[in-house]
C-alpha cells in the first residue's frame, strides 16, 4: 500500500521528511505482513484440529479390530534402525507382507505407511508366541488401519508446524511492537537479543554496525556462552565473514567445516572456530548497516534454513528500528541546535548597543558550545589599489 501526507504550503517537505516517512512505511508494511500471516496460521490451525479430530473418529468408527488383534498391554519405544528383510521388502514394494515362519517360530505382517506415493514408515505386526497364519481380513483391516495411520501422522505433522508457525510469528509481531517503541540504540539491540532468544539458539550470539565514513565495524552487542562482553570492540573493516556479509549483503548459513567453507569464499578466519554458523545482514535498501549472527563452538548443524528465514526477518526489523532511532537522534540534535539559535538571536536582539551585542553574542555562544574563551574580530577591510584611481594612497 502507500502511505501518504500532504500539505497546502509549498515546499513542506524536504528528503529528511521523506526518510523518516519511507522508515515509518517499512515498519507498517511489516507489521501488516506479519499480521496478515498470525491469522492465517491460526486459521490454518484450526482447520488441521478439525481434520485431524475427523481423521481420528474416522478411523475408530471403521476399524472393527477382532477379538485376536486386541491386546491388553502397548509399549511404546523410540524408532531405532532396524536391519529387517520383510520390513525393506515392504518398503520397496510398496505393499503389504505377511510371512510366516515355523522354524524361527515367528508370524509377522508388515504394511507400509503411503502418503502421496511415498512410504513414510511401516506397520509392522508380530507374534512371536505361537506360528499362525494371516487371514485376509486381518490382512486388509491392517492395511486399511495403515492408511489412516499416515493420514494421521502427516495431519499431526502438519498441524505441529502450523502451530510453531504461529507462535513464531507471534514473537515476530511482539518484537516489531517492542522495537517501535525504543528511543535508543542500546534499547534497540538489548530488545533483538531478546526477540532472537525465543527464536533461535544464541549463547554466542552478536550484532556489529558498520561505519562507511570510517570503514569500521564496531561489535556493539556480543554474547559468549550466554555471557554479554562489554566494552564494545572496534577493528578496521577487513576480509572476515562479517565484513564479507556487509560488501555482499546477502546471509551466509555454514553448517560445519567452517576452515573449508572460509578457505573457498576467500574469507580470513578471525577469532574462536566456530563449528556451525549463520550470519545475516541489516539492510536499509540496498545499505548495509551490519550484521547479526549465531554460532556454536561445540556443536555442527544447529542453524539450518528456517533459522536463516527467522533470523532474516528478526534483523530487518532490527534495521528499522536502528534507522529510526538515527533518525530520531538527529531530529533531536538539529531540534536542539534551531532552539539555540533562537535564543541566541532573540537575545542579541535584546541588546541595546554594539557592545551589548557582542558581549551577549560571546556569553550565549560560549555556553551553547561549552567554550570558555570566545573572541569576535572586528575592523575594516584594505582597499585594493587600481592603476585608474590617481588618488589611492600608498598606504592604503
Amino acid at each position: 500500500g502507500v502511505l501518504d501526507v500532504q500539505s497546502v504550503e509549498p515546499s513542506a517537505f524536504d528528503e529528511e521528511d521523506a526518510a523518516v516517512l519511507q522508515t515509518m512505511a517499512d515498519q507498517i508494511a511489516l507489521a501488516l505482513e506479519n499480521a496478515r500471516l498470525l491469522e492465517e496460521s491460526h486459521r490454518t490451525l484450526r482447520e488441521l484440529e478439525m481434520m485431524y479430530a475427523e481423521q481420528v473418529r474416522r478411523a475408530w468408527q471403521t476399524a472393527e479390530v477382532p477379538p485376536a488383534l486386541v491386546y491388553d498391554r502397548v509399549e511404546v519405544t523410540p524408532a531405532e534402525p532396524v536391519a529387517d528383510p520383510l520390513l525393506e521388502k515392504a518398503i520397496q514394494e510398496g505393499k503389504v507382507i505377511a510371512e510366516t515362519d515355523p522354524q524361527a517360530k515367528r508370524s509377522a505382517l508388515v504394511a507400509p505407511l503411503r502418503l502421496r506415493n511415498q512410504v513414510i514408515g511401516t506397520l509392522a505386526l508380530e507374534e512371536t508366541d505361537e506360528v499362525r497364519p494371516w487371514t485376509k481380513d486381518e490382512i486388509e483391516l491392517v492395511e486399511a488401519v495403515s492408511q489412516q495411520v499416515a493420514l494421521a501422522l502427516e495431519s499431526a505433522r502438519l498441524f505441529e508446524e502450523t502451530r510453531v508457525r504461529a507462535e513464531e510469528l507471534a514473537v515476530l509481531n511482539e518484537l516489531g511492537l517492542a522495537l517501535t517503541a525504543r528511543l535508543t540504540t542500546e534499547e534497540v539491540l538489548d530488545e533483538a537479543y531478546r526477540g532472537a532468544s525465543r527464536l533461535l539458539d544464541t549463547t554466542n550470539f552478536y550484532i556489529a554496525l558498520y561505519d562507511s565514513a570510517k570503514d569500521e565495524v564496531t561489535f556493539v552487542l556480543d554474547v559468549t556462552e550466554g555471557q554479554l562482553r562489554r566494552p564494545y570492540t572496534v577493528r578496521r573493516s577487513g576480509q572476515g565473514l562479517t565484513e564479507y556479509i556487509i560488501r555482499n549483503r546477502k546471509p551466509v548459513l555454514i553448517r560445519e567445516n567452517l576452515p573449508q567453507r572460509l578457505a573457498e569464499m576467500g574469507i580470513e578466519p578471525i577469532g574462536r572456530e566456530a563449528l556451525s554458523w549463520l550470519g545475516v545482514p541489516l539492510l536499509i535498501g540496498d545499505q548495509a548497516l551490519g550484521v547479526m549472527a549465531v554460532q556454536s563452538y561445540t556443536r555442527p548443524h544447529v542453524y539450518d534454513e528456517h533459522d536463516q528465514e527467522l533470523l532474516t526477518a528478526i534483523a530487518n526489523q532490527v534495521a528499522i528500528a536502528l534507522q529510526s532511532v538515527r533518525l530520531y537522534e538527529e531530529a533531536q540534535r538539529r531540534a536542539e541546535r534551531e532552539r539555540l539559535a533562537r535564543q541566541i538571536v532573540e537575545r542579541i536582539q535584546t541588546a541595546q548597543d554594539v557592545e551589548g551585542v557582542l558581549q551577549t553574542a560571546v556569553r550565549e555562544l560560549g555556553q551553547a558550545f561549552g567554550i570558555p574563551r570566545i573572541f569576535i574580530k572586528m575592523g575594516v577591510p584594505r582597499l585594493r589599489e587600481t592603476p585608474e584611481d590617481p588618488h589611492a594612497s600608498d598606504q592604503g
